[in-house]
């Protein structure tokens, strides 16, 4: 039987503790003790960890927590575009939030895989350009959200709720495609991110 560990705080530094000893069969953890915000945010901030590339990026690849995002996401606006007006409104209402939760999760899977892919491109001895990117990528962001809210408007004035669900799901779906060409052709992404095998003291 390995060492059994007990981590006694979930922050920045336990999250850490934890994926590096995750697969070292010396130690078993068998306890996390925090105190706040509860299990759903200490899970979410483990899986989705933007700094550290997150935990399922580094397990499987930056290519697959990429397109799993992007993969809901179609689904999610495809699930929104089947709602049915002549539904019970308990019925309609559990449907719409089970859509725009996969929509979340697919938010954060691709919002991580791209924050982490600048860290993967960038040269290790080039922390320069990769604040660089940071701050672009970052300030440009609410440019891209204003655009996509212009879309929408535009969208759901022109030809209604339905068809620019559909839209932007056939839109996304290109995406995802090329995307998908694009990274195997190039091979770019092709590794994933390193784990480190030290805990820190």
């Amino acid at each position: 039987m390995g060492i059994r560990i007990g981590i006694n705080g979930f922050g920045r530094m336990g999250r850490l503790a934890l994926r590096a000893a995750w697969d070292w069969p010396e130690f078993e953890i068998v306890h996390i003790n925090e105190v706040k915000e509860g299990i759903e945010c200490a899970a979410h901030l483990l899986e989705f960890d933007s700094v550290h590339g997150g935990w399922i990026g580094s397990l499987l690849g930056l290519k697959i927590t990429l397109f799993a995002g992007l993969a809901l996401q179609v689904v999610a606006l495809s699930a929104l575009a089947l709602l049915d007006p002549g539904w019970p409104v308990a019925l309609s209402v559990a449907y719409v939030m089970g859509a725009q939760a996969l929509s979340g999760i697919a938010k954060d899977l691709t919002k991580m895989s791209s924050k982490s892919a600048i860290k993967v491109l960038i040269p290790a001895d080039a922390k320069g350009a990769l604040f660089k990117w940071v701050a672009i990528l970052t300030g440009s962001k609410n440019a891209f959200k204003g655009a996509g809210f212009f879309l929408g408007g535009v969208l759901l004035a022109g030809v209604g709720f339905r068809a620019s669900l559909l839209a932007m799901a056939a839109g996304l779906t290109g995406c995802l495609w090329t995307s998908m060409a694009l990274v195997f052709t190039s091979g770019v992404l092709s590794q994933s991110l390193p784990r480190e095998k030290t805990v820190g003291a």
